[in-house]
């Protein structure tokens, strides 16, 4: 019996997080070594599978999502993030490129969620942007800045407008930008599209 749409995207965000870690250490097994880099990033992905699963646990029980704040080195997260991702983007014919600065990117955050709405959006780029997709940070005063652009056309709606429609329950396809839009904003940020001629 297939399940409700308002319970699918903890099953797509299971399965993308398990083939990611999947793919990791099957490359990881032709190469003959796994880097402890490597290994940080796929532990990462099955972390977020298991996120997964307590977001569907809590949405069919009616229960929170749970967070956990400390102080965190956003870089490493997202470093981490791309690095689990590369391979499953590079099945799907596009690149993953992080420019990140130097200087440590401490932020006040769940390490999980952050990770799941880094990994939101790189998902959302792989499929529906493809191409050259860089992953770049700056450091804007006393917050940080994550872009990620694609070779894709863009959105077709502003963030907001896609992020209601998936709240509201009409089709599951926004899910992943506005849980996204809902970590960020637990953090104090907000999730949202530059005019851009690439998406």
């Amino acid at each position: 019996r297939r399940p409700p749409r308002s319970t699918l995207f903890p099953y797509t965000t299971l399965f993308r997080s398990l083939t990611a870690a999947r793919l990791g250490f099957e490359l990881g097994a032709r190469g003959g070594e796994l880097s402890p880099a490597s290994l940080r990033a796929l532990g990462l992905e099955l972390e977020r599978a298991t996120l997964a699963l307590a977001d569907l646990s809590a949405a069919t029980s009616g229960a929170s999502f749970s967070r956990r704040l400390e102080e965190l080195e956003l870089g490493r997260i997202v470093a981490d993030c791309v690095a689990a991702r590369r391979v499953g983007a590079a099945q799907s014919g596009a690149e993953l490129r992080l420019h990140w600065p130097e200087a440590p990117t401490i932020v006040l955050g769940d390490r999980l969620r952050l990770a799941q709405m880094v990994g939101n959006l790189l998902a959302n780029a792989i499929e529906h942007g493809g191409g050259l997709i860089e992953v770049c940070g700056r450091i804007e005063g006393d917050a940080v800045r994550l872009e990620v652009t694609d070779g894709g056309p863009g959105l077709r709606a502003p963030v907001a407008e896609l992020a209601a429609e998936a709240r509201a329950g009409r089709g599951w396809r926004g899910r992943g930008l506005a849980i996204a839009c809902s970590i960020a904003r637990d953090h104090g940020g907000r999730l949202a599209a530059a005019p851009s001629e690439r998406g």
